[in-house]
């Protein structure tokens, strides 16, 4: 009775791998489309942590809200 249960659940797994490496070729396919139609518009996609990736805009690092202004007393 153990050993069908075994079974049951390595075929599970099996399934939900197949399932999963299905899932990530769907996936790649329709990344590559999505970034073959942006590249004609002139756009390109890269990772968030690439080196090619532009830094966030924003505030420069110490002019947080936080700090008070030079000269101002400090209660």
């Amino acid at each position: 009775m153990a050993e069908s249960d075994e079974n049951g659940l390595v075929k599970s797994v099996e399934s939900l791998l197949a399932d999963k490496q299905a899932l990530a070729a769907r996936e790649k396919k329709l990344i590559d489309d999505l970034n073959a139609a942006l590249a004609k518009m002139g756009y390109r996609v890269v990772p968030a942590n690439s080196a090619d990736a532009p830094k966030k805009p924003g505030r420069p690092p110490g002019s947080g809200k936080g700090a008070a202004p030079k000269g101002a007393a400090s209660s």
